[in-house]
């Protein structure tokens, strides 16, 4: 998995990352919402969606290398 949590002044949240044909692909998905941090449910749901997005691209680099 290549789901990676981000805590820095200048972003807090998810990183999706994955490499595909050659290609690196990255996302970033914010818990800051408000200018507040997201906490509780919010956060797993972002963590979630960050999970779900690494497994599309997973199974997208699987089916490149077919």
């Amino acid at each position: 998995m290549s789901v990676e949590l981000l805590d820095s002044p200048r972003f807090y949240g998810y990183r999706v990352r994955r490499q595909i044909g050659g290609k690196a692909y990255q996302e970033y998905l914010s818990l800051i919402k408000g200018g507040k941090r997201l906490k509780g449910k919010h956060r797993i749901l972002i963590k979630k969606q960050a999970e779900l997005r690494d497994a599309c691209l997973l199974y997208t680099s699987d089916a490149a290398d077919e």
